[in-house]
């Protein structure tokens, strides 16, 4: 009896990691970390650009101004682009 309450428990453990890391490859596959849930419309990521494993590049939009992110494990540089974005409007 007990072998085959293990084996229950050793095939609901496979099943929830191979679930898990279902979900995880798709994430990665298909790039769907960047997903935001916000319906914040004053800000925008532009665009996101991966120097290596742990360094990336963030420009993101606020109101009428662009900054850069530069993003690591360790640190945060915030650098706000001079010029301001061009107006959109609405037809």
């Amino acid at each position: 009896m007990e072998a085959i309450d293990l084996l229950k428990t050793f095939s609901a453990l496979v099943v929830v990691l191979g679930a898990i890391l279902a979900v995880l490859y798709l994430v990665k596959k298909f790039n769907l970390h960047h997903i935001s849930f916000t319906q914040d419309k004053d800000t925008k990521i532009d665009e996101i650009v991966n120097i290596d494993t742990k360094n990336k590049i963030v420009v993101v939009s606020h109101l009428d101004q662009k900054y850069i992110l530069l993003l690591g494990s360790n640190n945060l540089v915030i650098d706000k682009i001079r010029h301001k974005v061009a107006p959109k409007f609405d037809v």
